[in-house]
């Protein structure tokens, strides 16, 4: 099957599922259980992330130039689609996170605010600072 195949069979377990599950709820005097109800709950969150559509681009720009423009529709094949909802993981491409952009703490850790201070004290060019933290960061 290719990607698109497995999503539409995806998608349609997903609703079939989801609509079995809410039938044999409803004819369950008392609901289903927490745990059943958490399970239906997850499989709508699947179901609302594997149809989720682009609400726009994001230029993926590059390292030095540090400009991102949002468009409506995709231009370059760098650019980055932007959900209201989480997608689906795409399974002939595992990394979520593109080649371009790196994944940071939200807080700079120790290692990160020496690199960075060792960085503006000697250098002035505009973004130095900037890529040695990035290069300090850890690996998840």
């Amino acid at each position: 099957m290719t990607t698109e195949e497995e999503k539409a069979a995806l998608v349609a377990h997903a609703q079939a599922w989801i609509r079995d599950a809410e039938a044999t709820r409803d004819e369950i005097p008392f609901g289903f259980d927490d745990d059943t109800e958490k399970e239906l709950s997850l499989m709508k969150i699947a179901l609302a992330s594997l149809t989720a559509e682009p609400r726009g681009y994001i230029d993926a720009g590059t390292p030095r130039d540090e400009i991102n423009i949002l468009t409506e529709n995709k231009i370059l094949q760098s650019d980055i689609a932007l959900y209201a909802t989480q997608p689906a993981a795409d399974s002939s491409n595992s990394a979520v996170i593109p080649d371009s952009w790196r994944l940071v703490p939200v807080e700079p850790t120790p290692a990160m605010m020496v690199a960075g201070t060792l960085v503006s004290e000697f250098q002035e060019v505009p973004g130095e600072m900037y890529r040695a933290m990035i290069a300090a960061a850890p690996t998840p």
